[in-house]
């Protein structure tokens, strides 16, 4: 075996690579055998993706006819607040379909309360009670 100062700079490196190879190997400092994750690898990455992907599937408003904003205010104004009525509502770009109780309605606030959270009353895009089988249009 060479000397290191005998040694040409290539089979140096080469040298100090087996180098810390060995003593990597030695230490339990392995990497061992890693999954390549091509998509959203790094967690910057990830919540970056997920917030295009959110941005991108974002819907505008629907509009409402006036026959379902009397269907809305017709239900509203009969509501007994004991039967869980059918919401479709939308909120930050998305149409979601919920099942719940209103508890309280403030008129002065256009705000309907529910168990866990409020709802402002022009979010509501239809709205549907499960007391009458029937639905009444006006």
């Amino acid at each position: 075996m060479k000397s290191i100062q005998n040694m040409s700079l290539r089979e140096e490196t080469y040298f100090y690579l087996k180098l810390i190879r060995l003593f990597v190997k030695l230490s339990g400092m392995d990497r061992g055998m890693k999954k390549w994750l091509p998509f959203a690898s790094l967690v910057e990455q990830g919540k970056f993706l997920e917030q295009m992907i959110y941005q991108k599937y974002k819907v505008e408003k629907p509009l409402v006819f006036n026959e379902q904003c009397r269907k809305i205010n017709n239900i509203l104004l009969n509501y007994d607040y004991k039967t869980p009525l059918n919401l479709k509502i939308y909120y930050d770009g998305y149409i979601y379909q919920i099942q719940d109780t209103i508890i309280y309605i403030d008129i002065k606030k256009k705000v309907a309360y529910f168990d866990n959270f409020y709802l402002p009353l022009k979010n509501i895009i239809d709205i549907e009670d499960q007391s009458s089988p029937f639905d009444v249009i006006c």
